[in-house]
């Protein structure tokens, strides 16, 4: 949890740079990246290890309304 809160903090910092009081609105964006990253150990993302998918995009994660019949 630690290494992860560190790269997190890493990347908010880096993302925020020109505008710090604007790290919220970054924070899903982070997460994104964070969540595509393939893992050296498993050399899978998270995403790809919950859900079998590496989504490109945010929009890859709604999920599809039902068939209303």
């Amino acid at each position: 949890m630690e290494v992860t809160n560190k790269t997190l903090a890493t990347l908010l910092r880096r993302m925020a740079s020109k505008n710090l009081k604007e790290w919220d609105l970054k924070l899903p964006y982070a997460e994104l990246a964070y969540n595509r990253t393939l893992s050296f150990a498993t050399s899978h993302s998270p995403f790809e290890t919950c859900y079998s998918i590496n989504p490109l995009t945010p929009l890859e994660l709604i999920p599809l309304p039902l068939s209303q019949e």
